[in-house]
């Protein structure tokens, strides 16, 4: 259903510009689609039950037209399914996390780029960042180079973290970076041919006296800058007395090499509105959490 957002509808409704699919569990089977379905089986209940003959699906379709005026039915031939079935592309990356999407969305501003919310948001628009913290990532349907992210962010969104003269080393990807907590126990990052959009992640981010660490959610990632290395575009957050994170008033986004991710974390436990609790998170390892 993805794929067919970003690339069958828009090519057979030209004049879309934008598209957007919301749905929710408790709505199951309450929305127009099913309405409609409803009203067209109840309208067929109702003529065989007054001794109407329907033998054959034209004519069931005749008699649903002559009888539901305000409803246009379109019919779909066989072959149809089977010319759509062989464009598409199966080797469309998968979204982890989709149980936890509520909104997919798609502007034709940006062809190839799908993005997902966790929860619908009608005020911001399709090709933005949702500043309401809804968004659970972005699936390149298309690119121009692969693994490239064909995103333009705006560059007031290349700014670094809240750490005055942050930078980062630009050393050759590694294919793993290993972190040493103790004499007993190592924490191994995975291979960063993995993808970690949607996922969570401790930052370390280098300043002129001491190295800071932060938490967020990585956004986007990038195969194509700083000759080759991997970059990951990040949503940080802040942490709290409790050892809790929430977001700050101002988002703050910023590009991490992969070689200053220093943990991946798990999916993190909502506590109260906007603020998140990482189990497995290691707060004696990173003295400079903030």
């Amino acid at each position: 259903m993805f794929h067919l957002i970003a690339t069958h509808f828009p090519s057979v409704l030209s004049s879309v510009k934008e598209i957007t699919w919301n749905y929710s569990e408790a709505g199951h089977g309450k929305g127009a689609p099913d309405g409609l379905g409803e009203t067209l089986k109840r309208t067929a209940d109702v003529l065989v039950a007054r001794g109407k003959d329907i033998s054959c699906f034209s004519q069931l379709l005749s008699e649903l037209q002559k009888n539901i005026k305000s409803i246009e039915i379109i019919p779909i031939k066989e072959y149809e399914f089977s010319t759509l079935c062989e464009s598409l592309n199966e080797g469309v990356g998968k979204f982890i996390g989709t149980m936890k999407v509520h909104q997919v969305l798609w502007a034709r501003a940006e062809p190839n780029v799908l993005r997902f919310r966790r929860l619908s948001c009608f005020q911001c628009m399709p090709t933005d960042i949702c500043s309401h913290r809804y968004d659970k990532g972005v699936v390149l349907v298309s690119a121009d180079q692969p693994g490239c992210s064909n995103l333009n962010q705006p560059k007031s969104s290349f700014k670094r973290l809240k750490v005055n003269n942050v930078c980062s080393d630009t050393d050759d990807e590694i294919s793993s970076k290993i972190l040493k907590i103790d004499e007993c126990s190592t924490m191994k990052l995975p291979l960063t041919e993995v993808s970690l959009i949607n996922t969570y992640v401790v930052a370390e981010f280098t300043g002129w006296k001491k190295t800071h660490h932060f938490v967020g959610m990585i956004l986007e990632e990038d195969d194509c800058q700083q000759g080759g290395s991997k970059m990951y575009y990040g949503d940080f957050m802040s942490k709290n007395a409790d050892n809790t994170f929430s977001s700050p008033s101002q988002r703050d986004l910023s590009w991490v090499y992969s070689r200053d991710i220093k943990q991946v974390l798990n999916e993190p436990v909502l506590t109260r509105r906007h603020t998140y609790f990482f189990k497995d998170l290691h707060f004696k390892f990173f003295p400079n959490l903030e």
